[in-house]
C-alpha cells in the first residue's frame, strides 16, 4: 500500500472497508458498557470523598484532576502507541487495567487512598478515549464521520446516563436490603463497574478490527502539526484551545453541580444523590438524542464551525445563569438545557479535528487533543472548588464560561473549515 498522503515515511497499514460498521458497533457497545460503569459511581465522587474525609471543595476538586491530570499526561504516548501496535491492542489491555483498578478503588480507605487510585485509573482511561476515537475516524469516510463518530459518543452518553440511576438505586438496595453502613453502601457500585468494565474488554478483544499498524509512526516528541496540511496548521492550534476550554467546562461541572446542590440548597447527603441520579439521567437523554443531530448536521451542511460557535455562545448563556437559579428545579431544568447545547457542538469539533489528521499520525495528534481536553478537566475542579471556597459559589460558573467564549474567539478569527475533499481519510 502507498503511503499516507502528505507522509515520507513507509508505512503498513492493514487494509479497511470504507465504511467499517463493524468496529462502530463493537466499540459503541464496548464504551457504552464502560460508562454504565462509570456512571455508577462517578457522579457520587464528592459524597464518596466527604465520607472517606475529605471535607473542604479544594481537597473533592484536587480527586476529581487527578483523574483526567494523569489521563492528560498519558493521552499523547498511548496515542503514539496505538500508531505503533494497533489500536485495538491499546483499547483491549486499557479496558482490563481499567476494571482492575475500579474494583481496587471499592476498599479505599480515606480520601488520600481515592486520589492515588483515581490517578491510576486516569492512566488506564487514556488507554481506551484516545484509540477508540482514532478508530472509529480511521473506520469512516470523512463524508460520514460526523455521524459516526456521534453514534459513538451518544452510546458513551447512552451509558453514562444510565449509569448514575442504576448507581443510585444500588446504593439504596445495598444499603437498605444488606443493612450497610452508608460509606459502605458507596462502595458498591465500584464492584458493578469492574464487572461491567471486564466486559467491555472482552467484547474489544473478541470483535473488533484493527485498522492501523505502522512501522514508522509519528516519534513521541516530534512536534504536533509537523504533518499536519500547513493550511489548516493554524486551525489546528485553535481547535486545542477549544478543546482546553471545553474539558475546563466538563471538568468542573459534574462534581460541582453534586456540591453545589448539597450546600447551597440545603440538601442531605441522601437526597442530594437522589436529585443528581434523576438531573444526570435526563440530561444524559438530551446529550444523546442532540449528539445524533448534531452529527448529521455537521456532515449534511458542512458548516461545522458555525454550528460550534452558536452552540458555545447560547451554553454559556445558560452556565451564566445556572449559579442565579432560586430553586433546585430550575437549577436542574438549566443543567439539562446546557447539557444539550454542548451536545450540538461536540460532534462538529470531534469531526473538525479529525478531519485534519493524517492517517498514519491520527493516534499521536487525538493524543494532542485528548491531551488539550483533559488539561481543562484537571485545571476545571481545582479553579472551580477554589473559586468557590475563596469567593463565591457562582463565580466557577462565571470563569467556565469566560475561558470558552475568549477560546471561541479565537477560533472564530483563525480557523478555517476543510472542505470536503481537503480532508483528510
Amino acid at each position: 500500500m502507498p503511503p499516507a498522503p502528505n507522509s515520507k515515511d513507509n508505512m503498513r497499514s492493514i487494509p479497511s472497508i470504507a465504511y467499517d460498521r463493524t468496529n462502530l458497533r463493537v466499540l459503541s457497545i464496548a464504551i457504552a458498557t464502560v460508562m454504565i460503569g462509570f456512571g455508577l459511581f462517578g457522579p457520587f465522587l464528592p459524597l464518596y470523598a466527604e465520607l472517606l474525609g475529605a471535607n473542604i471543595g479544594l481537597q473533592i476538586g484536587v480527586i476529581v484532576a487527578s483523574f483526567t491530570l494523569t489521563r492528560a499526561l498519558c493521552s499523547i504516548p498511548v496515542g503514539w502507541l496505538s500508531d505503533r501496535i494497533g489500536r485495538k491492542n491499546v483499547i483491549s489491555l486499557g479496558v482490563f487495567l481499567y476494571a482492575v483498578v475500579t474494583l481496587i478503588l471499592a476498599f479505599s480507605g480515606d480520601w488520600i487512598q481515592l486520589l492515588i487510585l483515581r490517578g491510576v485509573q486516569g492512566v488506564t482511561s487514556a488507554f481506551i478515549w484516545t484509540p477508540a476515537t482514532t478508530i472509529i475516524a480511521d473506520s469512516t469516510p470523512p463524508e460520514r464521520r460526523g455521524r459516526a463518530l456521534s453514534i459513538f459518543n451518544s452510546s458513551a452518553t447512552t451509558g453514562l446516563i444510565l449509569g448514575p440511576a442504576l448507581g443510585g438505586a444500588i446504593q439504596i438496595w445495598t444499603k437498605n436490603y444488606f443493612g450497610l453502613q452508608l460509606l459502605d453502601s458507596f462502595r458498591s457500585p465500584f464492584l458493578f463497574g469492574a464487572v461491567l468494565a471486564s466486559v467491555s474488554s472482552l467484547i474489544v478483544w473478541l470483535y473488533a478490527r484493527e485498522t492501523h499498524l505502522g512501522t514508522t509512526p509519528a516519534r513521541p516528541g516530534e512536534g504536533v502539526s509537523a504533518k499536519l496540511n500547513p493550511k489548516f496548521r493554524a486551525t489546528f492550534y485553535t481547535l486545542m484551545t477549544l478543546a482546553f476550554a471545553n474539558g475546563f467546562t466538563l471538568g468542573f461541572t459534574p462534581p460541582l453541580i453534586v456540591y453545589f446542590a448539597e450546600h447551597e440548597y440545603g440538601l442531605s447527603v441522601e437526597s442530594t444523590a437522589i436529585s443528581i441520579s434523576v438531573a444526570f439521567f435526563l440530561s444524559g437523554a438530551v446529550n444523546a438524542m442532540v449528539q445524533l443531530i448534531g452529527g448529521r448536521l455537521a456532515d449534511s451542511t458542512r458548516k461545522k464551525k458555525t454550528i460550534m460557535i452558536l452552540s458555545i455562545l447560547v451554553s454559556q448563556l445558560v452556565t451564566v445563569l445556572l449559579p442565579m437559579s432560586p430553586t433546585v428545579f430550575l437549577f436542574v431544568s438549566l443543567f439539562i438545557i446546557r447539557s444539550g447545547l454542548l451536545a450540538l457542538l461536540r460532534p462538529s469539533l470531534f469531526v473538525f479535528q479529525e478531519d485534519l489528521m493524517p492517517k498514519n499520525i491520527r493516534g499521536k495528534l487525538t493524543g494532542v487533543m485528548d491531551t488539550m481536553r483533559s488539561a481543562g478537566a484537571v485545571s476545571g475542579p481545582i479553579l472551580g472548588f477554589l473559586f468557590y471556597d475563596l469567593i463565591s459559589p457562582s463565580t466557577p460558573f462565571y470563569l467556565g464560561a469566560g475561558i470558552f467564549l475568549v477560546a471561541t474567539l479565537f477560533f472564530y478569527v483563525y480557523a478555517r473549515e476543510p472542505k470536503l475533499e481537503e480532508s483528510e481519510a
